[in-house]
């Protein structure tokens, strides 16, 4: 113990010459240099809102809480956070010693030429003992693993918000797509329905002498079109509703919605967006642990090149004579203390160390690469919305001006005035600008929807009980 007492305190001043403490991780492009003219300081931010804010649909909201708690992958996330608090705690106990109990009955032989003269060569012993060991952690070798685990406990938290954050809006994009399904379908069949309208027309010219049967034919074949659009529009549904079941974990079912002109979007642009950009994004979150995992790792790498002390106690009962075990005589005990100073390992250490920097090297680069795609996520998100809400304003002009062309040359071809050619070209802008007029609103949903998701936002309290319960 008086070898302790000298040695540990010299041991302690120069380990913090051993070890670094992490000071944290920072993005080499700075977000200014992004055309973010949005960026503000405000403290409300699209991220932190809640899901009844953001998906004003109790259909949605329903679907989306049935996710939290059935969808497997949240159970998986969930699964590895009580992994990683396990070994969690195995870190924090590593400062305490090992305690063992070791119940011993040998029996052996001795060879003739061990110098026993006559007698039993045979011989036999009893023992029962207590043995402890125990690491001074005088290079912060053990410190430095426990803020690993740490690190790795905090990383799988911000694992599930991930997750979490990213199965909502998975849930949600499909919700909106199938509404939007819903309108091209009825689209599809208003358009259906004019179509037969206008064969029946043309046939009738036909009959009158003003079109030839070319004419017939085309129309036909346009319905025909409408039709096999609508048999794709069906197939799309099933196939989301299929989708949508499976990230529900339940086998398939109608999935129950809204009209596609009873949603409604909040605006998004009113509450800013917040200087500090990215602060809520879980996955974001979960890379700085990682790093903070893997530079605690470098630390314990570094330890290894260095002597370890270690203290092994052991005390018992031993004997011969199984009559005797019990007797005071049959007490002993042992204390020792000592060095171990690695001179060659074949490399292990070595490599250990030189591995630790480059698994830290790569997930800063990791961290790197994913900061800047969740910066573009989000300006993506913004253009895309923007944009998308412009051109939807002059595709409900453009059906206007179609809508009244169609109607124009109907009563001039009726009349003899226009070409039925016209007609037929008037009627098809109609049918894929109203299809392409909802693909457009489907996309500025969707980039609302990716905004919110790019922003860190899904992951408040109140889902997070819903998640809770997926483990049950």
């Amino acid at each position: 113990m008086k070898f302790v007492r000298i040695v540990l305190p010299f041991f302690i001043v120069i380990s913090c010459q051993v070890t670094q403490e992490f000071s944290g991780v920072e993005p080499s492009i700075q977000i200014e240099e992004f055309p973010l003219d949005q960026v503000t300081t405000d403290t409300t931010t699209m991220g932190e809102w809640t899901l009844e804010e953001l998906f004003q649909s109790p259909q949605l909201l329903d679907l989306i809480q049935t996710g939290l708690q059935r969808n497997y992958n949240l159970g998986i996330a969930l699964k590895s956070i009580s992994i990683a608090q396990a070994y969690f705690l195995q870190g924090k106990a590593a400062y305490f010693p090992t305690l063992s109990v070791n119940p011993q009955l040998t029996y052996g032989i001795r060879s003739e030429n061990a110098g026993i003269s006559g007698g039993d060569r045979g011989y036999q012993g009893y023992q029962l003992g207590v043995n402890a060991a125990w690491e001074a952690d005088i290079w912060g070798k053990l410190r430095s693993q426990e803020r690993a685990a740490f690190a790795d406990y905090q990383a799988a938290h911000a694992g599930l918000k991930a997750v979490q954050t990213e199965l909502i809006g998975q849930i949600a994009s499909i919700y909106y797509q199938l509404v939007a399904l819903d309108e091209r379908k009825a689209i599809a069949e208003r358009t259906i329905d004019n179509w037969r309208s206008s064969v029946e027309t043309i046939q009738s010219i036909k009959e009158a002498g003003n079109v030839t049967e070319v004419a017939v034919q085309q129309n036909t074949a346009q319905l025909h079109f409408a039709e096999a659009t609508l048999v794709d529009i069906e197939q799309n549904i099933f196939l989301l509703e299929n989708t949508l079941n499976t990230l529900l974990a339940r086998p398939y079912q109608p999935i129950s919605r809204q009209t596609w002109n009873s949603i409604e979007m909040p605006d998004y642009f009113g509450t800013g967006l917040p200087a500090e950009l990215l602060v809520n994004r879980p996955d974001l979150r979960q890379l700085e642990y990682q790093i903070r995992a893997d530079f605690e790792d470098i630390n314990v790498a570094k330890t290894y090149f260095y002597p370890a002390l270690r203290l092994n106690a052991a005390a018992g009962l031993e004997s011969v004579n199984i009559g005797d075990f019990l007797n005071p005589g049959s007490l002993f005990a042992n204390l020792a203390a000592g060095l171990t100073q690695p001179i060659f390992d074949r490399r292990q250490n070595k490599t250990q160390l030189e591995v630790s920097k480059l698994r830290y090297e790569q997930s800063v680069l990791q961290y790197e690469n994913a900061w800047l795609g969740a910066v573009q996520e989000v300006v993506d998100a913004l253009v895309t919305a923007e944009k998308a809400q412009e051109k939807v304003t002059y595709q409900q002009l453009q059906i206007e001006a179609l809508n009244k062309a169609v109607d124009f040359s109907g009563e001039l071809l009726n009349n003899g005035l226009a070409n039925y050619l016209e007609v037929l070209r008037a009627r098809d802008q109609v049918f894929a600008t109203e299809l392409g007029m909802v693909d457009t609103r489907l996309r500025r949903m969707s980039a609302i929807v990716s905004l919110y998701k790019a922003l860190g936002g899904g992951w408040n309290p109140a889902s997070l009980e819903a998640v809770n319960q997926n483990v049950e």
